[in-house]
């Protein structure tokens, strides 16, 4: 097994070169010394991911621990840091945002290797990065936009959420606040979050003005990419039909972006990462 161990603060203040010498060892693994082992990969702060590799010798596979331990002598862990609030993290989002203007800052040292890529060879969080980012933001401008409207209020939408038929097992999604930050996310976590877009093309159905109403074909747009990113087989035909789902989702958006300015977030990185899930 071959492991590095780095404190999250320093890899904010070194970058990701923190990384070079184990990615020169796998080069050199890649090169045809096989062993069987495992490739960890960061993906996040708190996120690793496992990707097998082979290795051939005993004896480099010794001297791989001898390292490893050594690294860990060396390196001063720290407890575990708490998760930030939900403010700080959409504040840091805008804030890598605003630097990076969309692009991005550079390619990860990791894409160095033959049998690896940073975007390809890692699974999407579909939880994390749809049900508690992007579609969670713009599921909220939604919201905000068909109040807006005057078409529903906070008070009847938490009605509607309320009277709703659930099953007995459902995981009901939290209601909505008068008062929100102005670029708030749903108010529950992700699987409340998943069946409120199960659900609300159902609850804002007498609201919208007609079945051609842009923001209604936005929230079933995102019902259904949703439902295909969960599912638990695909075809190919399938993947062509999420490809093309995906393309609508952001044409529409920028469609209902252009026409109620100030609603929707700042394009993020989770956003970025929905384009990928096809590839997967």
């Amino acid at each position: 097994m071959v492991v590095m161990a780095a404190r999250y603060n320093q890899i904010k203040e070194v970058g990701q070169d923190i990384f070079r010498n184990i990615v020169n060892d796998l080069k050199i693994l890649e090169e045809g010394v096989l062993i069987k082992g495992k490739l960890q990969a960061p993906v996040a702060p708190n996120v690793i991911v496992d990707e097998e590799v082979i290795i051939e010798s005993d004896e480099i596979a010794d001297e791989i621990d001898d390292e490893i331990e050594e690294i860990y002598n060396e390196i001063d862990l720290a407890e575990d840091r708490e998760e930030d609030s939900e403010e700080e993290e959409d504040e840091e989002e805008e804030q890598e945002a605003e630097e990076t203007k969309g692009k991005i800052k550079f390619e990860s040292i990791f894409n160095e290797l033959k049998s690896f890529h940073a975007v390809s060879s890692l699974p999407n969080d579909i939880f994390h990065d749809l049900l508690e980012g992007g579609i969670s933001q713009d599921s909220a401008a939604g919201v905000r936009i068909i109040v807006k409207r005057k078409k529903l209020t906070i008070e009847m939408l938490n009605t509607e959420i309320r009277n709703f038929p659930y099953c007995s097992t459902d995981e009901r999604p939290s209601y909505f606040k008068e008062t929100r930050p102005k670029r708030e996310k749903l108010p529950g976590k992700a699987m409340a979050n998943l069946m409120f877009m199960r659900i609300v093309p159902y609850l804002l159905e007498s609201y919208l003005e007609n079945d051609q109403d842009e923001v209604a074909q936005m929230f079933i747009i995102m019902a259904r990419i949703l439902e295909m990113c969960l599912s638990r087989a695909y075809s190919s035909s399938d993947i062509e039909v999420l490809e093309d789902l995906i393309f609508q989702y952001f044409t529409i958006r920028i469609k209902v972006d252009d026409e109620y300015p100030g609603f929707f977030p700042k394009i993020k990185p989770k956003h970025h990462y929905l384009i990928h899930v096809p590839d997967k």
